[in-house]
């Protein structure tokens, strides 16, 4: 099942923008279209489009986490995990 919708919401769609035809997926045709209808004032739409831009916003300023490997000292993969449990660059 999901195979299908990935499949469905990768294929490619022609969408007339600003007066041109423009080939997208239809996954950015969809987040196109919730975003105009938020815009328009969409009172059922904006909580959504604000909640999908905050767990966007995560995973993009998500940052990586460096690995404890098995060449480290003791001391600094104690350091590591401790930095990573505070948060700490």
């Amino acid at each position: 099942m999901m195979t299908y919708f990935h499949e469905a919401l990768s294929r490619k769609i022609d969408v007339k923008v600003g007066g041109k035809i423009r080939t997208m997926s239809a996954r950015e045709g969809i987040a196109r279209n919730t975003t105009n209808l938020a815009l328009k004032g969409d009172a059922k739409i904006i909580p959504l489009v604000l909640a999908i831009e905050r767990e966007v916003s995560v995973v993009l300023t998500r940052k990586k986490i460096e690995t404890i490997t098995d060449n480290m000292t003791p001391q600094e993969a104690m350091g590591l995990y401790r930095r990573t449990l505070r948060g700490e660059d």
